[in-house]
């Protein structure tokens, strides 16, 4: 599935074509780290072409992003990115 938003897209992402969004909620003793809010994603077009399920997409972002925020936070919440409202997909919660 290529980007069919009217720029040219070389990242393989885009905010508005990707199926998932996915934000890590950052504690609040590392939000000076992230003046600019929580870290927001989206997943790669090509991933989800390859994988139809998007639960196995946002278990692979999650995975993938979560080595860089680990230590940062607690909960990661999954949205649809292409319904509206951006309805929460799951909740993953770090024990």
């Amino acid at each position: 599935m290529a980007c069919k938003c009217p720029t040219d897209n070389k990242k393989g992402y885009c905010a508005k074509c990707s199926n998932l969004r996915v934000v890590f909620m950052i504690d609040k003793a590392f939000r000076h780290l992230y003046p600019n809010g929580n870290p927001v994603y989206y997943s790669f077009l090509s991933e989800e072409k390859k994988h139809n399920d998007l639960e196995t997409v946002a278990k692979k972002m999650i995975y993938r992003l979560g080595l860089r925020h680990a230590s940062h936070t607690t909960v990661v919440k999954v949205y649809n990115n292409l319904l509206s409202g951006r309805p929460e997909i799951f909740t993953y919660k770090r024990v």
